[in-house]
């Protein structure tokens, strides 16, 4: 996490880290990393930067938005990366999504 941390906080910060970081700490099973409110703001931030016809933006949101307890939302974006995803993804895909609808986040 401090490795992406220092990441974003260069001018050029790399979109990437900002993925990664979003996701680490909205799924990580370690509770002293996770915080749900700052993986929404690195989601929304990569989302904004490569847009969100990327199923890559769509699920790291969907998962942020878990983390926080928003499932309604969680459930709509990870159904939307599902439907871009490519064939290979769709499965492990909709395993997360199953859980959003349960109102359980994705851990790792």
């Amino acid at each position: 996490a401090a490795l992406y941390e220092r990441a974003l906080a260069s001018p050029s910060a790399p979109a990437l880290a900002a993925k990664n970081l979003a996701w680490l700490l909205a799924t990580t099973g370690d509770l002293s990393l996770r915080d749900g409110p700052t993986a929404v703001r690195w989601a929304e931030y990569y989302a904004n930067t490569v847009g969100t016809d990327r199923f890559d933006a769509l699920e790291t949101l969907a998962a942020a938005r878990a983390q926080v307890g928003d499932f309604t939302n969680a459930v709509a974006l990870q159904a939307a990366a599902i439907d871009k995803a490519p064939e290979a993804q769709r499965e492990r895909m909709r395993t997360h999504l199953e859980q959003y609808r349960r109102q359980m986040p994705y851990r790792e």
